[in-house]
């Protein structure tokens, strides 16, 4: 009678470990998916907050140009010191993606922004409206490029935050 109970008390112990068992994986289960959800979030969030960051500055040129604000060429000029530049050249830009091709093609058209906008602002002040519209043209048009090569980092950021994750 106690072997039966024993066996009996054992059988139940295996039931009980293989129901921990089978909590622990859904569990982990749902821990990946959690992860994998949240490194998409954060990874968007990084990037559009990059590209937020680009539109302001082009918002700041335009409201330089129309008379809406003080800011001068110098607080605008400088492709290295805007958050976009300080990410690329120093951040998180850098450790991730400097082996993309995405990321290498990045610098020139967000340095011509800068230095589109910037001659677009002091040819307005010389009173060289076409020229000044032309440069607004060549800061939007290498804007544009900005944008689609962020959005490509922003796949490519994606699966180098899962991969930190899961190595």
């Amino acid at each position: 009678s106690n072997f039966e109970e024993m066996v009996t008390s054992t059988q139940d112990m295996a039931g009980y470990l293989q129901t921990i068992n089978t909590v622990i994986d859904e569990v982990v289960t749902l821990a990946d998916d959690m992860t994998e959800i949240i490194n998409t979030v954060s990874a968007s969030t990084f990037i559009e907050l990059i590209k937020m960051d680009h539109i302001l500055l082009k918002l700041d040129i335009y409201k330089v140009l129309f008379g809406f604000s003080d800011k001068t060429v110098e607080d605008l000029g400088e492709h290295r010191q805007c958050s976009l530049g300080q990410w690329y050249f120093e951040g998180e830009g850098k450790r991730l993606f400097s082996g993309s091709s995405s990321f290498i093609k990045l610098d020139e058209p967000h340095k011509a922004v800068h230095q589109n906008g910037v001659l677009a602002l002091q040819q307005s002040l010389l009173g060289e409206r076409e020229q000044s519209v032309e440069s607004l043209g060549k800061m939007e048009a290498a804007s544009d490029l900005v944008v689609k090569l962020l959005d490509s980092l922003e796949q490519e950021y994606f699966i180098a935050l899962n991969t930190q994750n899961s190595g």
